[in-house]
């Protein structure tokens, strides 16, 4: 079902809802906002700052990030930034994919995936780990800190540093392009997959 937050969607599994529980929710949810994310050329998303909020949910065991329905002309001018509740900073990726156009995949960044989105190869839907790759495929280099109005850095490189934080409260997406000549989009939003435990009772 949807849950309606101003701008801001949730989505969320029948068995995750829990209005005013007493105990947080433990085990894997997965929590999205399928409002479409237009990558503008040579600019901010727009969105810029897509929102989900989260709420009801134990501490953080792991994070994963899904892009639906991803589309780019050429993905290597694609930088992606996730802002936690607490405000972890984590850079998901830039420069990566070389001069190849991605259609329509989704595409997962998980910290435990084999490998990391590539330098310049084809990307194809599945899983990747966070990467901050060097722009070979024809863009210009990302620059070091993502625009206002996205935090300033430093940026965390890896999903991991989520773990033992709480989930709970609004998580934003930054997805920006730096060269000119490409566009593309998120058609379905974006989901947050979080695997949560709750925390041991005071004794």
């Amino acid at each position: 079902s949807f849950v309606f937050f101003g701008s801001c969607f949730m989505l969320l599994h029948q068995s995750a809802i829990a209005q005013g529980a007493p105990n947080p929710i433990a085990g894997p949810r997965e929590i999205s906002n399928p409002t479409e994310i237009s990558i503008e050329d040579e600019a901010t998303a727009d969105p810029f700052g897509s929102e989900i909020v989260v709420s009801g949910l134990g501490v953080i065991r792991k994070v994963s990030v899904r892009l639906n329905s991803l589309s780019h002309q050429r993905f290597d001018d694609v930088g992606i930034l996730l802002v936690g509740p607490t405000g972890a900073r984590i850079r998901l990726g830039t420069d990566a994919g070389g001069g190849f156009p991605i259609d329509s995949i989704d595409l997962t960044i998980d910290s435990s995936a084999p490998s990391p989105l590539p330098d310049n190869d084809q990307i194809f839907a599945g899983s990747y780990r966070p990467a901050k790759e060097t722009g070979e495929g024809g863009g210009k280099i990302h620059p070091a800190a993502f625009p206002a109005t996205a935090p300033a850095g430093p940026y965390d490189e890896s999903l991991t540093s989520l773990t033992g934080t709480n989930p709970n409260g609004v998580w934003r997406l930054y997805v920006d392009d730096d060269s000119a000549g490409m566009a593309g989009s998120i058609a379905n939003g974006w989901t947050l997959i979080i695997d949560s435990i709750a925390p041991t009772p005071a004794v």
